[in-house]
């Protein structure tokens, strides 16, 4: 999945945010970069989870590259001028997640006029990032420990392992 730390420009505005999540084509990058092994997400819990609706949030995470440019537009990046090159941080990853990670760089670029770095990070520079909430953009593989929703879902909370803070989130989490 990826992350971001929505506490500092850039992501701080969700309009960036949400170009970025329209702008991906999910359904090209697991057919090509991931070869097939993968399932287009719509959700952070998959399909067969309990408490998985990915299919209702299907059409609010839908690859529209017209909306994302509008999206990017309006919060001052006009097809991505402006916008800081940005480093896609990955956790000592296999050539598998590095041409997810690839793909996605080629998307935003072709689709927003975004730079965007790859970089594979050593493991423990990489948690020591994230833990300590320096790490402004990522792609992490996530396997979860037990078949319960708070178990995926528990790393969005506001004292958990991403800068990411939403507290309504933690109340319905709580």
């Amino acid at each position: 999945y990826l992350f971001f730390d929505n506490q500092a420009a850039p992501f701080n505005d969700i309009r960036v945010r949400r170009a970025l999540a329209h702008a991906i084509d999910r359904e090209a990058l697991a057919g090509s970069a991931r070869r097939g092994f993968a399932v287009p997400a719509y959700a952070m819990l998959p399909p067969g989870f309990p408490a998985y609706d990915g299919e209702a949030l299907k059409d609010f995470q839908r690859h529209d590259p017209v909306l994302a440019r509008r999206l990017l537009a309006e919060a001052g990046f006009p097809e991505g001028r402006g916008f800081p090159k940005v480093d896609m941080w990955l956790r000592n990853e296999p050539a598998m997640h590095r041409d997810a990670a690839e793909g996605l760089q080629a998307i935003l670029k072709r689709e927003l006029n975004i730079d965007v770095e790859v970089l594979n990070v050593e493991n423990k520079i990489f948690m020591d990032g994230l833990n300590n909430h320096t790490t402004q953009f990522g792609l992490v593989p996530y396997e979860f420990d037990y078949v319960d929703p708070s178990n995926m879902l528990g790393l969005w909370l506001g004292n958990g392992r991403h800068n990411w803070n939403h507290p309504r989130f933690d109340q319905l989490m709580t």
